[in-house]
């Protein structure tokens, strides 16, 4: 059985929750790093042609946006984890310890339904989109609606985790140890 360092209580299953986040937050770096850099390529290429060459090839544009969705998409989850979203903390600061907990649970609890929400519509969008195909890159939107499900159910793990972190492994009902 685990145990945390710092206080010795056990932590059962949740070191391979967090070990599990790290690799998945590292995974989202690595991908938003490169499409990061090609936007600012493409960009840069178009604005170039258009002012330099007197050519802006049509797709420049569309790549960009794409990435971009991506970015924002993949982007988002690693806000959750760092808890990097804007948040009231006049209130909560003025709460004592178990009020802030349940503040946190129910602020969790709102954004865990609102994703699950945006999941399932993201799903449903990517099904919807199969046969759709992008104007000049001619491919099937469903790599661009994609981005909707991944990053939402991305931010869901994030905020799963969170809610680990914020104590609810202390509670027994929740707990992994038996």
């Amino acid at each position: 059985m685990d145990t945390d360092r710092t206080s010795g209580k056990s932590t059962g299953g949740w070191n391979i929750v967090l070990r599990l986040e790290r690799v998945v937050c590292r995974c989202e770096i690595c991908l938003i790093v490169p499409m990061t850099l090609s936007i600012i390529a493409v960009a840069f290429g178009q604005v170039v042609g258009r002012y330099f060459l007197n050519y802006a090839p049509a797709w420049c544009e569309e790549l960009a946006r794409y990435l971009f969705i991506w970015v924002v998409f993949i982007g988002s989850p690693i806000g959750v984890r760092e808890r990097g979203h804007m948040a009231l903390m006049v209130i909560i600061d003025h709460l004592p310890r178990s009020g802030r907990r349940s503040c946190y649970f129910v602020v969790y609890g709102v954004a865990i339904f609102f994703l699950m929400i945006l999941t399932w519509q993201g799903v449903v969008m990517v099904i919807r989109t199969v046969h759709q195909v992008s104007p000049t890159l001619e491919i099937s939107m469903r790599w661009v609606y994609l981005s909707i499900p991944v990053g939402s159910l991305l931010m869901l793990f994030h905020l799963f985790v969170a809610l680990v972190k914020t104590g609810l492994s202390e509670n027994p009902l929740f707990s992994f140890q038996g």
